[in-house]
């Protein structure tokens, strides 16, 4: 089992990062990289792998998943937005720390909330073998995905000093 989570990961790894000299080359022309992008394209195709959903269902969660996760990016967005407004007004001592404070928390119990709509609405979407599979498959897919690209990152240094 370790031996297949460790290729799993290692074929992530080498899919994000195989395009990495592109991706340096579209960041000097201005155009964000694309590794979000490939990681969650990654995580959408081995999520159904796992679900083992049929195609008109895996049809329909992606629809579902693919919007929540539009939606918790949206909040996640404007969450980043109102922390830099109030870094900013904190450092020029400005009287509005208060409303902007006021304005993360709603942000955050927003997003709470999206995301407990989402945990729900795939509960709804899924049978429980399925869901009990996504759940678990949400919790340890970027702890997993973490873990794999810092041994990858201690191999390398290990050549390095051969």
């Amino acid at each position: 089992m370790q031996r297949i989570k460790f290729a799993l990961f290692f074929t992530l790894f080498i899919v994000i990062f195989s395009t990495n000299s592109q991706d340096m080359y579209s960041q000097r022309k201005g155009k964000a990289p694309k590794s979000k992008e490939r990681i969650e394209m990654v995580k959408k195709m081995k999520m159904l792998e796992a679900l083992n959903l049929s195609e008109d269902e895996a049809d329909k969660f992606l629809a579902k998943y693919t919007a929540y996760e539009k939606k918790i990016d949206d909040k996640f967005e404007a969450m980043k937005v109102a922390t830099n407004d109030l870094r900013q007004s904190i450092d020029k001592q400005l009287p509005d720390i208060k409303a902007k404070s006021d304005k993360i928390i709603t942000l955050q119990d927003e997003l709470n909330a999206t995301i407990t709509e989402k945990q729900k609405d795939m509960r709804n979407a899924l049978n429980d073998v399925a869901y009990a599979k996504y759940i678990l498959f949400e919790h340890t897919f970027f702890r997993n995905l973490n873990n794999a690209l810092i041994e990858c990152r201690g191999k390398g240094r290990d050549k390095d000093r051969r």
